[in-house]
């Protein structure tokens, strides 16, 4: 009786981790784009908006209380040896906020407080579901957090769409020609700017690419309805127009194409063509009718302003900015200003979002923004020299993943899907922290490449431990 006992209360044990560790996952995905904001508490009764805003940051200040709580629980009293157990990439990590910490003290230009400190709590609290996870070895549930999130990224793209759909006679759409500019910046949900293009062009390509490895072709029925569904999502990607990520996307179906799908060359190339090419086709086709109504407008708009003898600037509308766009956006000027701008005694950086500090009321910031939109230079900015090195060795240690699947390229077929995932996410991530900041800070970006790191190297471990035979 007592070992049915003992065998119930690890069972018992096992599903209270993983509710928590789920919950947890879903107050941090809950948790973005929200600030520390709690004002006054008659007003946040009134405006229920600000309520619910508040409410997500204090569920995640919750879980996260609780998961510092059960580490160092399971360190001390169950003596857990954490070198033995853990990643070795999340400890690099938590160093590296550590070192923005680090770096906030040392900057008398800005508070020490909370509200500054917002982001990195938010990530150290992200990588404290993966020590929990490493802990308990509850590595098996890794593969379904890879799920939900990007189901949590479908339904808010979802969210976006029936949103955006509401409000889209609000602001004047006359000079749009494509899905570039279709977000006003002066729109908002839940109080809170819209997600700019590029980020909703990089949520959208993630779902598409874990589609497209799903995409197998042994069910004609399934086949045709999936590649249905990633033609109109490679459509609206192109539509877009956000460079960075069409070219990440674009690399990221070469990998799958040519590497992940196993094909001999021939059908690798007419399924890159089918999945990249033909949506870009469609669109420009499409493009005449999809916006007839703001060419109509602009083409009137013109002949009005001809009339009146004006010899500006014309727009072409069949522009495709991928190729017409003749600048960096200006990226490589925010990168000069911020190097020229940092002071090299600065052994520990200025902290969290120092490029914001640093860009800040500089003619670049009008011009442009105040994000510097490069992932190792950020890391620079925020936590120093070592911070920089710990990224080198973060892509170092994603080039090793890289080359290990291609060693072992035979038995492509025979790995989980979640794992393909990952690797690709890996590399688009890459990739596109050559041009954003990406998961150098906590964002979207950054718990989908924790979670797409951990999966890849548990999956390593595992057949390493096991001495699997791939040859």
């Amino acid at each position: 009786m007592r070992k049915v006992f003992d065998i119930n209360k690890i069972c018992n044990n096992y599903k209270k981790s993983v509710i928590f560790l789920i919950l947890g996952w879903i107050s941090l995905w809950l948790s973005i784009d929200t600030y520390i904001n709690f004002g006054q508490i008659d007003n946040l009764l009134i405006n229920k908006v600000e309520l619910f805003n508040n409410v997500r940051v204090l569920i995640f200040f919750i879980t996260f209380f609780f998961s510092v709580c059960l580490i160092l629980f399971l360190i001390i009293k169950k003596k857990i040896w954490v070198k033995e157990k853990i990643n070795n990439i999340l400890l690099i990590l938590f160093f590296y906020f550590i070192l923005q910490i680090i770096g906030l003290q040392q900057n008398a230009e800005v508070k020490f407080n909370l509200e500054n400190l917002y982001l990195v709590i938010l990530a150290i609290g992200a990588l404290n579901i993966f020590f929990i996870i490493n802990l308990l070895q509850l590595e098996k549930i890794l593969k379904y957090i890879l799920y939900s999130s990007i189901v949590i990224l479908a339904l808010f793209l979802f969210v976006i769409t029936l949103s955006k759909i509401n409000n889209s006679s609000t602001y004047d759409q006359t000079f749009v020609f494509n899905f570039y500019s279709l977000f006003h910046p002066q729109e908002t949900l839940l109080n809170r700017e819209y997600p700019r293009v590029t980020g909703i062009s990089r949520m959208l390509a993630v779902v598409n690419l874990s589609l497209i490895i799903f995409l197998d072709f042994n069910n004609k029925i399934k086949s045709t309805l999936l590649l249905f569904i990633i033609t109109i999502f490679s459509v609206l990607i192109w539509g877009m127009q956000s460079r960075g990520t069409i070219i990440c996307f674009f690399i990221s179906l070469v990998i799958i194409c040519f590497f992940l799908k196993n094909l001999n060359f021939k059908n690798a190339l007419i399924l890159l063509f089918i999945l990249s090419f033909v949506p870009a086709i469609i669109f420009e086709y499409a493009r005449p009718v999809i916006f007839k109504k703001n060419i109509e407008n602009y083409i009137k708009y013109q002949n009005e302003k001809n009339k009146e003898g004006y010899n500006g600037y014309n727009i072409k509308t069949d522009e495709i900015r991928l190729f017409e766009a003749k600048h960096t956006s200006g990226r490589v000027d925010l990168w000069k200003e911020v190097i020229s701008k940092y002071n090299k005694s600065k052994l520990f950086g200025y902290g969290p979002q120092a490029d914001r500090l640093l860009l800040y009321k500089t003619d670049l910031s009008y011009k442009y923004s105040t994000n510097v939109s490069n992932g190792v230079l950020y890391a620079f900015l925020c936590g120093g020299y070592l911070s920089v090195l710990i990224f080198f060795f973060i892509y170092y240690k994603i080039y090793t993943y890289v080359d290990y699947f291609y060693n072992k390229k035979k038995i492509l077929n025979k790995i989980d899907k979640s794992v393909k995932i990952s690797i690709t996410l890996l590399i688009f991530f890459s990739f596109r922290s050559l041009i954003e900041n990406s998961f150098t800070l906590f964002s979207v970006d950054f718990l989908l490449f924790l979670i797409s790191i951990n999966v890849v190297d548990n999956f390593i471990k595992k057949n390493n431990s096991n001495k699997f035979n791939f040859s």
